[in-house]
């Protein structure tokens, strides 16, 4: 052990070294587990096998690292909560709870809100959800469709633009020839250089 005056700087065992600050509960431990910091008797940081920074108690934030991910978590009164992870998945990011998120990954963005995808955009297409897959807005090389109840309602196309009524055998088409309305896959009218009902 060595002293100055009268104050503990140093310890050194079979267990391991402490190198002491200002009194003994600020101080750096090194032995089998890692190294740990403590200031003022609070665990401020590990680096072992797993590294944490920053104190995991009440109201707090601290950061985790382990071989397969970083984590950046708050404690509120004794609860921790997951605010952000980097792994092998991609990023993370959570929003109000471990549900609402917005996850970039080699899929593109998924924008998630109460475990209900409400936006995924990739290299190619981006996606905007209603309150289920089954109606939503997707743009792509294409052009534009539009989906309610998982029936497509409406695309609009370099080709032109197409207005679905039950099913896609009923529609109204729009492009250079003209409209041309179609009802069960029959061809009821066409306007254009010429008019046939």
């Amino acid at each position: 052990e060595i002293y100055t005056a009268n104050v503990k700087k140093a310890e050194a065992k079979d267990t391991g070294f402490i190198a002491y600050g200002d009194d003994v509960n600020t101080y750096a431990q090194v032995n089998s587990s890692g190294l740990t910091i403590v200031e003022d008797s609070v665990d401020m940081a590990n680096f072992g096998s797993d590294v944490r920074i920053g104190a995991d108690v009440n109201n707090s934030s601290f950061v985790t690292i382990t071989s397969t991910a970083i984590n950046f978590i708050t404690d509120v009164s004794g609860t921790n909560t997951t605010r952000a992870t980097f792994d092998t998945n991609g990023a993370k990011l959570f929003g109000d709870g471990s549900t609402t998120y917005a996850l970039l990954n080699a899929g593109g963005l998924a924008l998630v809100d109460n475990d209900v995808t409400g936006s995924l955009f990739t290299s190619t297409t981006s996606t905007i959800f209603g309150a289920s897959s089954n109606d939503r807005v997707v743009v792509n090389a294409d052009g534009l469709e539009i989906y309610t109840a998982n029936v497509k309602k409406a695309e609009a196309k370099d080709t032109g633009f197409i207005a679905y009524g039950d099913d896609v055998n009923t529609y109204a088409q729009v492009n250079s020839s003209g409209l041309t309305v179609f009802e069960d896959s029959v061809d009821m009218a066409t306007f254009g250089s010429s008019v046939r009902v």
